[in-house]
């Protein structure tokens, strides 16, 4: 891969990461059709980290709460008082935990079968066309300004698990299953951003322990760097991009884009 190559790819995955049309499944078609061939999952980490940071800088104030919230259990465990802000850390916490688990718990179990489906850009083409269907759904979500309580968390940790696949957009799914339940918009998205923390964190120390065994070649090394500086900068964009598409209610109409590039991906897989 080519650092060139590595830019291109990190641009669409920083950008497809928040937006509603499935990070995964643009990389696994950008490598077939750029025709690049890659035997670990190591730069889709790399590049889902630049994407990381971008949450990091944005929603620098939601980490905060979240690390009084950390030490809320302390002060509990020692005999502190904790206050408001302390107790509500805790909250956002124990939600994004439960909305965490179900995902965390199935693609560690199936984790050789949800990779083989990186190689299948067919696969990950009707799965596009599924989140646009996902997306379409969201159209018939009547907000009811609800917050998320933990039975709601958990369900959308449920729906999260089919985006593990390629294709199957993450943000797509969570903040589609949170209005569906009435969860307010903007509540919604900012959840699905906080979400995505513990995943991403979460895959990147497996991939990293493997990196001390097999570490990258020098070469491979600034490819890296450049699809994850890349990622970052299209990252930023994107999420404030969804913010305001959210907020203006147009969320569902990324479903036209998802079903274009699904079908029009499947009819040229299927013929090459």
């Amino acid at each position: 891969m080519t650092i060139i190559e590595a830019v291109i790819l990190g641009i669409v995955q920083g950008l497809t990461e928040f937006l509603p049309v499935s990070s995964s499944g643009h990389l696994v078609l950008g490598k077939a059709i750029l025709g690049i061939e890659i035997e670990n999952i190591t730069f889709e980490v790399f590049v889902h980290m630049g994407s990381l940071l971008a949450v990091f800088t944005l929603f620098w104030k939601d980490f905060v709460v979240l690390l009084k919230g950390v030490r809320s259990i302390f002060l509990f465990k020692f005999g502190g008082r904790a206050n408001s802000e302390d107790e509500q850390g805790f909250k956002l916490l124990l939600l994004l935990i439960i909305g965490t688990l179900p995902a965390a718990v199935i693609g560690y179990l199936f984790k050789d079968s949800f990779e083989e489906a990186f190689h299948h850009p067919e696969f990950a083409c009707v799965a596009l066309i599924v989140t646009g269907l996902i997306l379409t759904a969201s159209k018939m979500a009547g907000s009811k300004g609800e917050q998320i309580s933990k039975f709601q968390s958990l369900l959308i940790g449920v729906a999260q698990i089919a985006a593990i696949f390629p294709g199957i957009s993450r943000s797509g799914t969570t903040i589609s299953t949170a209005m569906l339940m009435g969860v307010e918009r903007n509540q919604a998205a900012r959840f699905s951003f906080l979400l995505v923390i513990p995943l991403i964190l979460g895959a990147s120390i497996l991939q990293v322990l493997n990196l001390v065994e097999t570490p990258p070649a020098s070469e491979e090394i600034m490819t890296l760097i450049a699809g994850t500086i890349a990622a970052y900068v299209s990252g930023l964009f994107a999420i404030k991009w969804l913010l305001a598409v959210v907020k203006e209610g147009t969320f569902s109409r990324f479903s036209y884009y998802c079903f274009a590039i699904g079908g029009v991906g499947l009819i040229y897989f299927l013929l090459n």
